[in-house]
């Protein structure tokens, strides 16, 4: 359900609204906290299966390069999945506050919003 409006306010570019409550404010860090953790957890199993292939001798290089096909396929969609969704924001990191998405960057917050905007005139 929230995957499908996202991608309606994703489609009609439009901004998650701001939160008023300090405390749905405080939630909304610590989910998006969480769900980076999760990401963060993910790649760095994906970077260890790399460093293991990188490291072992006994594969072939046409044996290296089928270990790793479905690793990058994996990277993608981690990335891909992180740039969809409003975890934070992809110029400072920021978690806290509103994030606002532009189709060509990702998410960015309310305070980078300003810079982006001012140098794009």
């Amino acid at each position: 359900m929230i995957g499908m409006v996202l991608r309606d306010m994703i489609k009609n570019k439009q901004a998650i609204q701001g939160l008023r409550s300090e405390k749905l404010r405080k939630i909304r860090y610590e989910l998006r906290t969480l769900l980076r953790l999760e990401y963060d957890s993910r790649i760095e199993r994906v970077n260890q299966k790399w460093r293991m292939i990188n490291e072992n001798t006994e594969f072939t290089p046409c044996q290296r390069m089928e270990l790793r096909e479905p690793l990058v396929r994996e990277e993608e969609r981690l990335t891909e999945t992180r740039h969809k969704y409003p975890i934070n924001c992809i110029v400072c990191g920021d978690r806290m506050h509103d994030l606002f998405y532009y189709p060509q960057y990702g998410w960015i917050c309310s305070l980078c919003k300003v810079d982006y905007e001012g140098s794009s005139s």
